[in-house]
């Protein structure tokens, strides 16, 4: 079972919509709400991500094809000696 969080959804969710509504970095918001940033920093920036907001991060999309390409990429690393090396070969 996963522990619990620190903070509820709502309030993460509230910190971050008052940073993009006030424009006021996340750090301001959450000092004032009286809770931790790392609480909310890497879930906060993966959502802008997620919105476009920010060029330098990939998405979960994005992310999610990476990993996908990269897997695909490592098994054919393994496939293409073990067909070179098999009797009669890949002709």
């Amino acid at each position: 079972m996963a522990a619990p969080r620190k903070y509820p959804q709502e309030l993460r969710d509230r910190a971050a919509r008052l940073a993009r509504e006030s424009d006021r970095p996340l750090s301001h918001v959450a000092r004032n709400l009286g809770v931790t940033l790392r609480r909310f920093g890497p879930g906060s920036r993966q959502e802008e991500a997620d919105r476009g907001e920010r060029s330098e991060q990939l998405s979960t999309v994005e992310r999610d094809e990476l990993k996908r390409l990269r897997a695909e990429n490592a098994e054919s690393r393994r496939v293409v000696p073990l067909a070179v090396l098999s009797p009669g070969g890949c002709a």
